[in-house]
């Protein structure tokens, strides 16, 4: 053990002279580190991105609960989902399931060297992309969602 470990089992804290301290790395950088391909990231990549207001929304492709005719609506679904096959069911489910894990793919995505996005607000061109691909992704996971529950009573 050298110095600054603390000699019970607790591996927590750090002894400083009879001071006990909660564990902090042996050195912190705060400083993002810029990667070998930000500039070619910033020419080519963020001008394919769309504008937050033409992303298309899960309730571009179903029935509007708003409408006065959403019931019927939910049944011309309900109907023309009837003869779907289970194993298709099973696809849309495995999809579902990696949608939800989207906010897993986003933290792994963002512990990369030059991706790094700590803040959620970082304005490096990687950050940016992540943070759009992640919210495109997202509709994915909110457009299955409301697809399963309007056909909650076919499955």
């Amino acid at each position: 053990m050298n110095c600054f470990e603390h000699k019970s089992a607790s591996a927590n804290y750090r002894e400083f002279g009879n001071v006990k301290k909660a564990f902090t790395p042996p050195r912190e950088v705060h400083v993002q580190v810029t990667h070998s391909m930000r500039d070619w990231a910033s020419q080519n990549l963020l001008m394919h991105l769309k504008p937050v207001e033409k992303c298309w929304q899960p309730t571009d492709f179903l029935p509007d609960p708003a409408s006065e005719v959403f019931d019927e609506q939910v049944k011309e679904l309900r109907e023309r989902c009837k003869e779907i096959p289970d194993d298709y069911f099973l696809v849309l489910i495995g999809d579902m399931i990696t949608e939800e894990a989207l906010p897993t793919y986003q933290t792994m995505i963002n512990t990369l060297v030059g991706v790094r996005d700590g803040t959620g607000a970082s304005l490096t061109p990687w950050a940016i992309w992540t943070r759009a691909w992640t919210a495109e992704e997202n509709g994915h996971g909110d457009l299955l969602n409301k697809y399963f529950i309007s056909l909650e009573e076919l499955i």
